[in-house]
């Protein structure tokens, strides 16, 4: 979290007005080949004979009631590289990013899934929510090729009620600027259901600036005009 404060800090220091992108990447469950299944139903029958001698025995049964085919981490992982290496080579969506943040999670139910909070020069993109959703169509059509899905977190300004940080922020805005860093909170959550590292030097965590510059620009500091008064240094 020490690290995302930084990071917002210097994002507003490059760029007076973001325009604040969040998509959550999701994967249908999945389909099995006839031969899988076969394998699969041979699992069942031993689970099946090891559960009977186990009740016999006076002891609980364990036999899953259903089957369900979730992506693997690595398969997670390997489309989060390949969307943001494309970032470069696809300048229709990504031309105006600036920074991003990214995290791998794993839910009873959803299995393993990323968010992803993307920051764009606000000064020259608009349509936040269409071009959200126009990454997600990417995320699902290119990268996944179907296999996966999204959820525009940027058209549901209603379910986020007061905490809403989506769309235009101002480096002026105080308010809306401490609410967008209680949402990157969302991407440090230490309550997973999967909390142990699939291997040896894998991330489930990153942020990080796009044609970051070695050195902030120099020059006066930013001031803000106010109507009747001298301008006011931050």
């Amino acid at each position: 979290m020490k690290s995302l404060v930084k990071f917002e800090a210097e994002l507003f220091q490059r760029f007076s007005r973001l325009m604040v992108v969040r998509l959550d990447f999701n994967y249908h469950k999945a389909t099995f080949t006839p031969e899988e299944i076969d394998e699969i139903m041979r699992e069942q029958v031993c689970h099946k004979a090891q559960d009977l001698a186990t009740f016999f025995a006076g002891e609980n049964t364990s036999t899953p009631s259903k089957i369900e085919g979730r992506v693997a981490f690595e398969e997670v992982q390997k489309d989060r590289k390949r969307f943001f290496t494309n970032v470069k080579g696809k300048p229709s969506l990504f031309k105006e990013l600036v920074g991003y943040v990214w995290s791998i999670e794993c839910g009873h139910v959803a299995g393993y899934h990323l968010h992803v909070m993307l920051f764009f020069n606000g000064a020259k993109v608009q349509k936040h929510q269409f071009l959200a959703q126009e990454i997600g169509q990417y995320w699902a059509d290119s990268i996944t090729q179907g296999r996966g899905y999204f959820e525009n977190c940027n058209l549901n300004e209603k379910k986020y009620g007061d905490d809403w940080a989506m769309g235009e922020v101002n480096y002026w805005d105080s308010a809306k600027r401490e609410k967008l860093r209680y949402t990157m909170q969302y991407f440090c959550k230490t309550n997973q259901l999967v909390q142990v590292i699939p291997y040896s030097g894998c991330r489930l965590f990153g942020c990080g600036f796009v044609h970051r510059q070695h050195k902030l620009p120099g020059g006066r500091p930013r001031t803000k005009g106010v109507a009747g008064h001298e301008n006011q240094r931050l």
